[in-house]
């Protein structure tokens, strides 16, 4: 594994990841999720047993509750970084070699292989090359990939919410026009908060005192998740959809969000490469050659619908609940009551939520 960070830097994310129940079984499939609890206090990761849909500009939520369908949880919130340890760690235990401040400075295919270039001059051959670089990725550039790229003109802070009473595995999403604003429980009186909007409110926000910034986040979001105690900011970064031209090539194959980068609204980024992984997996069990034409064209055929679900689910979230229109916002209180009322298009959320819904991996 080629990483261009230092070792210190490939673990050192602040944010929190909110992990669908079925990225979690994965996790535990692949002995990765015992690593993840063994690196945390009890208290440093929660269940989401609750989601509450609102809507700032009037009444209208609706909350979906995990045992109404049986299960424990509708999802986990942990560290990135206790996540990124974990999968190392596993990697060394699998012999994986991983190679920092290393990157590809060029690369070629020939009948066989893709021989690549590296920074230190170094040369490497291999039948399936990997690209799983992130959004500014650049192997998307020396694999001449094209991008689709949609500015939402909104910017995310993601810091820590922490509250005068337990949040009781509650997470909340709060739609305002200029974007999202969610909760999500990280510890037993903590939220790990992601709050979108309008690059002049980030700034502004950004520039603020903790205690303005805490007064700030209270008067956002209301009272329903109980009072706000303490806040902490830890970057804010601009928001964008971006999908790819081709995700597969000649021995090569674009994952996670070096395919597909997503707007943060309910949390489906993460999880989408997740499935990647898995689907992956599954095509290269039995294979005697991972790079074979055939079995990237099958992959990619796999991996279509859920793209598409997927991104429909989340640009149509943002498009619908980020905007001032009169119209837009009657449209949007009316959903979430349609919603609280349906129990099937619950259900679909749901689903949505825990990773469901699209396709069913081998072990679920």
């Amino acid at each position: 594994m080629l990483e261009a960070r230092a070792a210190d830097q490939a673990i050192s994310d602040p944010r929190a990841l909110a992990l669908a129940r079925r990225t979690v079984a994965a996790l535990k499939q692949y002995g990765v999720w015992q690593g993840v609890e063994a690196r945390l206090n009890p208290i440093q990761h929660h269940a989401i047993e609750h989601i509450h849909i609102s809507d700032v500009t009037g009444p209208g939520s609706v909350q979906l509750d995990a045992d109404r369908y049986n299960e424990q949880a509708l999802g986990y919130v942990v560290p990135a970084s206790a996540v990124q340890e974990a999968l190392l760690a596993a990697c060394a235990e699998q012999g994986v070699e991983v190679r920092h401040e290393t990157h590809i400075s060029a690369l070629h295919g020939n009948k066989r292989e893709q021989v690549l270039t590296l920074n230190d001059g170094a040369e490497l051959y291999t039948e399936l090359l990997l690209s799983c670089d992130g959004s500014a990725s650049h192997m998307r550039k020396l694999l001449g990939v094209q991008e689709r790229v949609s500015d939402y003109q909104q910017v995310a802070i993601a810091g820590e919410i922490e509250l005068a009473k337990s949040h009781e595995n509650f997470a909340y999403e709060r739609f305002t026009p200029e974007g999202p604003m969610a909760l999500l429980p990280l510890g037993q009186r903590k939220f790990s908060l992601v709050w979108c909007g309008s690059p002049e409110k980030i700034n502004t926000l950004m520039a603020l005192s903790d205690e303005d910034f805490l007064t700030a986040a209270q008067a956002q979001f209301g009272s329903r998740a109980g009072r706000f105690v303490k806040a902490a900011r830890f970057a804010a970064f601009p928001l964008q959809l971006l999908i790819v031209d081709r995700f597969v090539g000649y021995r090569w194959l674009l994952l996670g969000n070096a395919c597909h980068t997503l707007h943060p609204v309910a949390g489906q980024g993460y999880n989408l490469g997740v499935r990647d992984v898995l689907a992956l997996a599954e095509r290269l069990r039995h294979a005697s050659d991972p790079g074979a034409t055939h079995l990237l064209s099958a992959y990619a055929a796999s991996r279509t619908e859920d793209y598409k679900a997927i991104t429909g689910f989340t640009d149509g979230l943002v498009h619908i609940f980020s905007s001032d229109n009169g119209l837009a916002s009657y449209a949007r209180r009316s959903g979430l009551k349609g919603l609280r009322l349906c129990k099937l298009v619950q259900r679909q959320v749901a689903e949505r939520a825990m990773g469901l819904g699209v396709e069913q991996a081998r072990w679920d």
